[in-house]
């Protein structure tokens, strides 16, 4: 368990803060291959640390990106945003009920 915590403190106090500034500022730029690649990233570290639903918003992401179906990537982008919101609220949740 505490292994888990500081993994996960690590990914909410750096890797998901980095990650979610590049992912932004490619987005701003509409560089989608940058956001693509970002996601892809970031579905790694979702992996590892089973975060199920940030795997899956990172991977539809991804997923459309290499399929070309533009039509679908700007809510594609914002759902993976909430969810990385989301995850970070929830890591900090345990985090706090597991001190």
């Amino acid at each position: 368990e505490e292994l888990l915590t500081e993994l996960l403190t690590q990914m909410i106090t750096d890797n998901l803060p980095t990650d979610t500034d590049i992912l932004k500022q490619a987005y701003h730029d509409n560089d989608w291959a940058m956001v693509e690649k970002i996601a892809h990233k970031m579905k790694g570290g979702a992996v590892y640390c089973g975060i199920i639903t940030l795997k899956y918003a990172c991977q539809y992401l991804e997923r459309y990106q290499k399929a070309g179906q533009t039509q679908h990537l700007n809510a594609l982008y914002l759902q993976l945003i909430s969810v990385i919101d989301e995850t970070t609220h929830a890591i900090l949740s345990w985090i706090k009920k597991s001190a």
